[in-house]
């Protein structure tokens, strides 16, 4: 943005697709400026395809059946109608309230969103890693009076009440049918807690009973509230209005490009929570577009493929951990037999003839040998996997990519962007978050204290400027809910919304995310690290790491960690060097046990770690010295990471403190004098 540049921020960046001049894109089209508006034009368009589907259980009730049955938009829509008309006539037709929603997710999910949003209601979502502190803070803080749940979790929100009072909450509405009969004691006990207890079948019928016609929100008409894990205190709740999510719409499809047969509706997969603003938005991108939306009825990952290869999507939406799973299994059973271990080399050959243009086809691999794999994974008519919510290495992005046969796009954005504000184009040899969106603006905040500017030491601004990411335009959130002095720090003079993400902005526009600005500490001899850079360079280029946990001490010169590792894919690597290849045929605890104990062994598997961020530009003193590794170091339950997989540093130093101490007893791996 010509003119934008200021002291200590780089100039104001724009897509550049828009034209100089013109405004941040806020809506699709004019008169599309709530996502209600959206909603309704998509149930008028598409109003005899499929919708919103699952697998049922077979009569005899011994498995799902293996097809997914559909709702269509206008079931939809009429099932959203008496649900929202239900809600209010139980709750109250005038005033604003908040509706609770937990469950894993399934039609029902959806509709009761879809009714909030077509009735001036606000949602919000509780999930299991929450724990029940911070549900019982939720539900106290929002006063919500009636939540919408699946059987499982009636026991878990009565011990809550039992446990918290939830004053405000008097209705709990079950997603499946209650028997008078087998359920009459959890009536019983609802009715102890001071709670009317109800299933959806009745709500919908009161609905039916009491229609009321859908109430036409303002676009800055509040409709969900998501909140955040932070790592420290209680969680800060993220209002999401109806005009940003209209807005995340419009990027959405500006940005995202699905290759169908013009006669196909596009299908895709449900598969990450709706209780987190990605999948949600992902979910509002879909139904605008007239999509088939599948839904797992078990949501364990072990049913994914099994899902995918019944659903057959178009487009995959899922998060790095997924992927590097489906790399590290596509690669173990490859390099089992000599016919797999060529296709590797095909792969291999593929991804260095590949260019931003797309893949080099060769008939024999990707028609023949590669059909079955794609098939296999139920990706055989995918056009686009998109990665979000944390980096993902560049390995797994070039490895799926070409042995898929399909575009691989990383996202960037936050749950006070309304999720995506950018993302990468399907090809582009180099793994960034992409250009920004066409309804946001971003700029940088130089960071000189820990060697991040904006500018040369001339004043000139710089080709590839980095610092903190600053963003503004439609898609980011107006406040916090009930929060107006965390709105205020997070919120610059000018309304630039400060996402605490180092970003560096490439030649072509670009935005790659590198650091986060408040995790800095020194060494003994005087040098910054900043912990998440040096765990993001690891994870980017290593497949079989799953997590890392980076520490440094004041009085110490070198660097330590917690390493999380995928133990078939760690195994994998380990076969393929002759000096580890004999613990890949041991049980993974015997192998970690022996690779801890043995400083010459650690030593060697360190070596290779530094060899992969060789070209991440870590400088010396940012290299890990020395590491304990171990599977899933890093948990919820134990506190050390927040529902969204940040790391509570603080936390985690003081529980792996025993750890860290023998790691510095060890000393140095890499010094020669340490060993």
């Amino acid at each position: 943005v010509p003119g934008s540049e200021k002291p200590g921020y780089s100039s104001a960046y724009r897509s550049s697709h828009l034209p100089v001049g013109q405004p941040l894109v806020d809506k699709v089209a004019p008169g599309f400026d709530t996502v209600l508006s959206v909603m309704e034009h998509a149930f008028a368009h598409y109003p005899d395809r499929p919708c919103l589907g699952t697998r049922l259980l077979k009569k005899d009730g011994s498995d799902y059946e293996d097809h997914f049955t559909y709702a269509t938009y206008r079931e939809v829509q009429e099932k959203r109608n008496r649900i929202g008309s239900g809600i209010r006539t139980l709750v109250g037709r005038d005033e604003k309230f908040v509706v609770g929603l937990y469950s894993s997710n399934r039609p029902e999910w959806v509709v009761t969103m879809l009714a909030t949003q077509a009735y001036d209601l606000i949602y919000t979502a509780l999930y299991d890693t929450l724990g029940p502190t911070t549900s019982a803070y939720i539900l106290n803080f929002t006063e919500t009076p009636l939540l919408v749940v699946s059987k499982e979790k009636l026991r878990s929100i009565f011990q809550l009440k039992k446990n918290n009072g939830l004053p405000h909450l008097k209705f709990v509405v079950v997603m499946e049918p209650l028997d008078l009969e087998k359920d009459f004691g959890l009536v019983q006990v609802a009715e102890s807690r001071g709670v009317r207890i109800l299933d959806f079948n009745q709500l919908e019928n009161i609905g039916r009973l009491n229609p009321l016609p859908v109430i036409k929100a303002r676009p800055e008409s509040t409709f969900g509230i998501s909140f955040t894990s932070g790592t420290t205190g209680n969680p800060k709740g993220v209002e999401i209005t109806q005009s940003m999510t209209a807005a995340f719409v419009a990027f959405s499809i500006s940005s995202v490009y699905v290759t169908v047969k013009p006669e196909d509706q596009i299908r895709v997969f449900g598969f990450l929570p709706l209780a987190h603003i990605y999948e949600v938005c992902n979910l509002s991108m879909q139904l605008t577009t007239g999509c088939s939306i599948a839904f797992p009825p078990d949501p364990s990952p072990l049913k994914l493929v099994e899902n995918l290869a019944i659903v057959k999507p178009h487009i995959v939406c899922l998060v790095p951990r997924v992927y590097t799973k489906m790399e590290a299994s596509l690669k173990e059973a490859m390099s089992s037999s000599f016919v797999g271990r060529q296709l590797l080399k095909g792969i291999e050959s593929k991804i260095e003839q590949s260019t931003d243009d797309g893949l080099p086809h060769s008939i024999l691999l990707d028609s023949l040998a590669l059909k079955g794999v794609r098939k296999k994974l139920g990706v055989s008519e995918t056009s686009i996997l998109i990665s979000g919510s944390a980096p993902i290495g560049s390995e797994t992005v070039d490895f799926l990519r070409s042995s898929l046969g399909t575009g691989f796009s990383q996202g960037y954005g936050l749950t006070e962007s309304t999720s995506g504000i950018s993302v990468s184009s399907p090809f582009d040899k180099e793994v960034t978050c992409g250009g920004i969106a066409i309804t946001t603006e971003f700029r940088l905040r130089a960071l000189p204290q820990m060697n991040y500017h904006t500018h040369d030491e001339k004043g000139v601004e710089l080709d590839e400027p980095q610092g903190e990411l600053l963003l503004r335009g439609p898609q980011i959130f107006p406040r916090y809910f009930k929060n107006p002095e965390a709105t205020k720090d997070t919120f610059d003079e000018d309304g630039w919304f400060k996402t605490g993400d180092v970003a560096r902005r490439d030649s072509r526009g670009r935005i790659t995310i590198i650091d986060r600005v408040k995790n800095f500490f020194k060494l003994a001899q005087g040098e910054y690290i900043t912990p998440e850079r040096v765990e993001n360079a690891y994870l980017a280029v290593t497949p079989f790491l799953t997590q890392i946990y980076v520490h440094g001490d004041s009085m110490k010169t070198f660097l330590v960690a917690i390493v999380g590792v995928e133990p078939e894919a760690f195994k994998t690597h380990l076969s393929r060097h002759r000096k580890t290849h004999h613990l890949a045929r041991l049980p993974i605890e015997q192998v970690l046990e022996k690779v801890n104990n043995s400083p010459e062994i650690k030593k060697f598997i360190l070596h290779k770690l530094d060899d992969n961020v060789k070209h991440e530009g870590l400088q010396g003193f940012e290299k890990l010295h020395n590491v304990k590794f171990m599977i899933e170091p890093l948990k919820i339950s134990d506190d050390t990471i927040t529902p969204t997989l940040k790391i509570k540093r603080n936390i985690a130093a003081k529980f792996f403190k025993d750890s860290f101490e023998q790691l510095y007893k060890e000393g140095s791996l890499l010094k020669n004098n340490k060993l």
